[in-house]
């Protein structure tokens, strides 16, 4: 990657689709560097998940280290792309081992605000409406953690204030990554359980089928991931850049792959 950009002062607000152009073109100038940080726990959780399915009697157990892969790998890609964005979230470079450090190191708020998301879920299941907007004003609660190291309240602060008259224009830009990454989700995981499926007929074992799930599910998020999260770390600065002053667009020129 380049040195370090200088902040500029912002050129005027983004739209949804230039938010969308912003994000894919943060994938695909980094690609290979995204992957590399995702793989780094991606393939050791489905290499665990695989072990684990093969000797525990207990069916789909194995999806469990996967999971955890997958969501440890995606918060190591969003401070890649936020470390793309703005270099002085990492000034010493952000290489592999400082990305998981500072990962693991964000975990304890990650989880209470998981804790607390769990105790306001079911009244928000049960009013739909106020499910959805409160869903979007809280929408860059997981960035504010990650990228601006915020506690739970602090975090939740901070997104109400970033979206605060920006709820459709946030809505929009979650709503078509939502739908870019759940399709092309669906069309791996779908390749992959027909797979299995043949497996399991062929090999008369329910083993194939759960260690070739955790493969597709492993696949899916490494390719899909850097996409979908640098879209959402875009739009996490892009509304910082609304609030704040920090020159997305300018940035955004300036990309360059970190190989």
């Amino acid at each position: 990657m380049s040195g370090d950009v200088p902040l500029a002062p912002v050129l005027r607000p983004m739209g949804v689709g230039e938010v969308i152009d912003a994000g894919f073109g943060l994938a695909r100038h980094n690609y290979r560097f995204l992957l590399r940080i995702a793989a780094w726990a991606i393939i050791p959780g489905f290499v665990l998940a695989a072990v684990v399915d093969l000797i525990s009697p207990v069916p789909n157990l194995g999806s469990a280290p996967m999971v955890v892969a997958v969501t440890v790998s995606s918060i190591a890609v969003a401070l890649a792309c936020g470390s793309i964005v703005d270099p002085d979230l990492f000034p010493t470079g952000n290489q592999p081992g400082a990305l998981y450090r500072a990962t693991l190191a964000r975990l304890p708020s990650l989880i209470g605000i998981s804790l607390l998301a769990a105790i306001l879920v079911v009244p928000l299941i049960i009013i739909v409406p106020l499910g959805v907007f409160l869903g979007v004003r809280w929408s860059m609660v997981l960035y504010a953690v990650i990228v601006d190291r915020r506690g739970p309240i602090p975090a939740l602060r901070e997104s109400w204030q970033l979206t605060r008259g920006s709820f459709w224009h946030t809505f929009g830009v979650l709503l078509v990554a939502a739908m870019l990454g759940g399709v092309f989700s669906y069309t791996v995981d779908g390749l992959f359980l027909a797979i299995g499926v043949i497996l399991r007929l062929l090999l008369n074992s329910s083993t194939a089928l759960e260690i070739v799930t955790n493969l597709a599910n492993g696949l899916s998020a490494l390719l899909v991931t850097p996409f979908t999260t640098a879209i959402n770390v875009m739009l996490f600065f892009e509304l910082k850049s609304r609030a704040g002053g920090f020159d997305l667009l300018l940035r955004a020129r300036q990309l360059r792959s970190t190989e």
